[in-house]
């Protein structure tokens, strides 16, 4: 690798990292009471849900790359605040399902909201056709990524 491109690689690094903490820095996931404020680890498992599937401990956990009593740590957290549900599989009785409750869809549609407004907020700098161009870029980086890993 060229020194020009480690150059342009490190700026790019940088950036990222910036964004990521302006964008964390102001991260109040669900309502502005501090008691319904939630962590990243619980917000990346409720988006999960919001693709409609139920899900298993050892999926979340396999998701994230995280071992199974980690994400139970962060799902009983959910299960208690009344944001999941565990429900017993009828046909197995052995396998625990984890389930959205409406309480928890209510607050994963009001975060994504609010999050969604935040990115709009970030990227109003972009014309619509830059942030078109943004978007096909990382598409492009992404099909790359999985093609030389082979996903």
């Amino acid at each position: 690798m060229s020194k020009a491109r480690e150059e342009i690689l490190s700026e790019f690094f940088e950036n990222m990292r910036s964004l990521r903490r302006a964008f964390s820095k102001h991260h109040a996931h669900g309502s502005h009471e501090k008691k319904q404020l939630l962590t990243h680890a619980q917000m990346g498992i409720l988006f999960v849900f919001s693709e409609g599937e139920t899900k298993t401990t050892k999926e979340i956990a396999e998701r994230f790359h995280v071992s199974s009593s980690a994400a139970t740590q962060v799902i009983n957290r959910l299960v208690k605040d009344k944001l999941l549900s565990r429900e017993t599989d009828a046909k197995d009785r052995r396998k625990v399902t984890l389930v959205l409750t409406l309480q928890g869809k209510k607050m994963l549609q009001k975060t994504q909201k609010a999050q969604y407004a935040k990115i709009g907020k970030m990227f109003e700098a972009l014309s619509d056709k830059e942030l078109e161009t943004f978007i096909r870029l990382q598409e492009k980086v992404m099909k790359h990524w999985k093609e030389i890993h082979g996903q």
